[in-house]
């Protein structure tokens, strides 16, 4: 590009070399999820990595690494990154973990997912100080676009503006389109790695990263199994079922957010072996939302774990379903369990809908659990647990309504016992897989069934201890929690 800068005395001309962009230029705005990411490669371009510091540490080798993750608007962009593996080991499955909102790449995760066997990086897409670094030490630099938290609004953002890709409406204007080619370098990075098997790639993420796990695995068949948590499900521009107005809105036309960048585009497009990690009540992937994303991925290598009553967050019988995910398809530890099938019952004599479950029986089954509920909302739906019965090889429980103009909702969780093989150090011992189900007012009108459930102003007779309750900080007296 050539500057002419004019004074009294002589005319000065000045060439200034920029690097080509690692986006193609578009004309008009992509209008599928084809077509926003068809023109690129993640592999095109040198990924550059530098090791800013390397120690070894419980047998493992642990890296500070910044790769390049392109050339935006002509300014180069990097991403700083935690690496690890198990020291001396070759042929091992790679893992990327992608942090949630208001967070950085976690040490903790690689140090966790090494000693389980994995080459796993942790990306710091979100640019905040990275653990122990110094004021000298490099950081993610987005240079000339900024899909971080400092530019929040992006995240729903289709229109141009100074820091965006094209000049027109487009999902490569959203933070999201830029995070994805961030993470999808990382999956370069990885591959490229000396000690690890470009055929056994896996990407997790929780909240904010899980919405990256399902854009990444939904565009990048490096990917070999996903597993995201409490984010990705979709649909968060949609209102739930009698609800009007809690959609989240968008900058731009909807139609063409949902089409581009909304995370259902995406699930619609995994084909790798996938688990959502969920909690029932959670604000940032409404259960109802999960189970419709989740109706989309076209295979039947899928599976969902709910933790029961919380928010955001997870029991250890819940949480640890993910790593033993990949240690299922990534390390062929052990088969993963078939996902137990449920059939919600209506038309029955007395009136009373029964949720049936047919688990794999293929492991130890610990006890299975059933809940039914009936808030709106999945973030304030209270979940009554079920009385079960086994009957042969189904287990099942009554889910009684009060009003058949309200929806019912149930799901179960089977809890599979591990042996010593399947087990690593600090496992429970069992893990979680669900089956979900719901039945709103037409279909209960139309099944006959009859509100037979009273109310009371009993809340609980604790004669299940704290079954239907969850505990924060149970063993702290000061500060302990009972919801």
């Amino acid at each position: 590009m050539n500057f002419i800068l004019k004074s009294a005395a002589c005319i000065f001309i000045t060439t200034v070399a920029f690097a080509a962009d690692s986006l193609p230029n578009l004309t008009s705005s992509p209008e599928t999820v084809e077509k926003v990411w068809g023109n690129y490669d993640p592999r095109t371009e040198p990924i550059d990595a530098k090791v800013v510091r390397e120690w070894q540490e419980d047998g493992l080798t642990l890296k500070y690494i910044v790769y390049s993750i392109g050339t935006f608007k002509g300014t180069p962009a990097t991403m700083a990154a935690f690496y690890g593996f198990p020291t001396g080991q070759k042929n091992l499955p790679g893992l990327i973990h992608m942090h949630g909102g208001g967070q950085r790449a976690f040490l903790h995760e690689v140090k966790r997912y090494a000693k389980r066997g994995y080459a796993t990086l942790s990306v710091n897409w979100g640019g905040r100080p990275m653990e122990n670094s110094g004021s000298e030490d490099p950081n993610t630099d987005w240079g000339a676009v900024d899909p971080t938290q400092n530019n929040v609004a992006g995240y729903s953002n289709l229109l141009p503006q100074n820091q965006t890709i094209d000049p027109f409406p487009s999902a490569r204007n959203n933070n999201w389109f830029l995070l994805t080619i961030g993470c999808r370098r990382g999956i370069t990075f990885l591959e490229k790695q000396a000690e690890v098997d470009a055929d056994r790639i896996g990407v997790y993420g929780h909240s904010m990263g899980g919405r990256l796990t399902g854009l990444v695995a939904g565009t990048d068949n490096r990917v070999k199994a996903a597993s995201p948590s409490v984010g990705g499900s979709g649909f968060l521009q949609t209102n739930l079922w009698g609800l009007p107005g809690s959609a989240r809105r968008v900058r731009g036309d909807l139609n063409l957010f949902q089409q581009t960048i909304a995370g259902q585009a995406y699930l619609k497009k995994v084909t790798c072996p996938i688990l959502y990690l969920s909690a029932t009540n959670d604000f940032n992937a409404p259960m109802d939302f999960v189970e419709q994303g989740m109706n989309l991925v076209k295979h039947k290598n899928k599976c969902t774990t709910y933790a029961p009553h919380l928010n955001h967050r997870f029991t250890p019988e819940t949480e640890i379903s993910r790593p033993l995910w990949f240690d299922s398809h990534l390390q062929k530890r052990f088969k993963f369990p078939d996902p137990p099938v449920g059939v919600l019952i209506l038309d029955r004599e007395n009136g009373i809908p029964v949720f049936q479950v047919r688990p794999d029986t293929s492991m130890q089954i610990e006890k299975l659990d059933i809940y039914y509920g009936y808030e709106r909302d999945p973030r304030n739906r209270f979940w009554s647990a079920g009385h079960v019965t086994k009957r042969e090889s189904s287990w099942e429980a009554r889910c009684p309504v009060f009003d058949l103009d309200e929806p019912l909702f149930v799901f179960a969780n089977v809890y599979y016992r591990m042996d010593a093989n399947q087990k690593r150090l600090g496992d429970p011992e069992t893990f979680v897989m669900s089956t979900a189900d719901a039945a709103y007012p037409d279909t209960l009108h139309k099944a006959n069934v009859k509100p037979t459930k009273l109310t009371s102003p009993l809340i609980d007779d604790f004669q299940n201890g704290f079954r239907d309750w969850y505990t924060l900080n149970g063993n702290n007296r000061p500060l302990w929690q009972h919801w």
